[in-house]
């Protein structure tokens, strides 16, 4: 009984961020699906023969899935904010430390920024399943897949197969993202929020070359959660 005491003002603080921010999440994943579905669709049948990788470098997904991503990150940035004005009272009843509440924001954090990406990589397998039908309906889809994941960049850095490397750096992406929107849109953070967005369009575009691209962007990341938690740390320092 005691463990379910101690969890109920954790689960009470994911339940007001779900209310907060949820339903705007899922509407820009489905504007997502929405606009990446249609430029796909209008992409092979508007040519007579096109690869299935050929119609995803043309149909733009990954412009798509950017910009879903920063707007994302802006929602969960500015909910944190906009908790610690209007719920600060109610932040206070669930006797929970300054700590313990950026760490559960967070993991929250998290979790949306994941389910964008799994919503991608569905999105990705779908397509691959239509331009089968359309193009050879017996073609080996897993193969396909495997092929496409392998060598369209975009692809590659958001589902890294046996590469270590990149799904490292993912899980830093992941983890940077979360841990800077846990502190909320300040003019301290903005700059933060920035710059990683950035690093991010860079690295999923390629526009760093491969041979630096991993091992900067893991550093880098790494150093975005750093200043998260010392921003963290600072910024309860001063409250108390």
């Amino acid at each position: 009984m005691k463990k379910v005491r101690n969890m109920g003002p954790v689960l009470s603080l994911f339940a007001l961020l779900a209310k907060s921010s949820i339903s705007r999440i899922l509407a820009v994943a489905a504007v997502m699906a929405l606009a990446e579905g249609a430029l796909f669709r209008g992409q092979i049948r508007s040519e007579a023969i096109i690869s299935f990788e050929g119609a995803i470098n043309s149909s733009h997904i990954s412009a798509i899935f950017l910009a879903a991503l920063g707007v994302i990150f802006l929602i969960l940035a500015r909910t944190e904010g906009l908790m610690g004005d209007r719920s600060r009272s109610t932040l206070m009843r669930l006797r929970l430390s300054g700590t313990s509440i950026f760490l559960i924001k967070a993991v929250w954090n998290l979790l949306c920024l994941a389910l964008l990406f799994i919503v991608q990589i569905w999105l990705v397998i779908g397509m691959a399943e239509v331009h089968a039908r359309i193009s050879d309906p017996g073609y080996d889809l897993p193969w396909m897949l495997f092929l496409a994941f392998y060598r369209v960049r975009f692809l590659h850095c958001l589902l890294p197969l046996a590469e270590t490397g990149k799904w490292v750096c993912n899980i830093l992406l992941l983890l940077a993202f979360s841990v800077a929107a846990a502190g909320g849109i300040g003019k301290k953070n903005f700059v933060t929020l920035a710059l990683l967005f950035i690093l991010a369009t860079c690295w999923f575009t390629n526009l760093f070359g491969r041979g630096l691209a991993d091992a900067a962007c893991c550093v880098l990341y790494a150093a975005g959660i750093g200043v998260g938690v010392w921003t963290m740390r600072k910024s309860l320092a001063a409250d108390q």
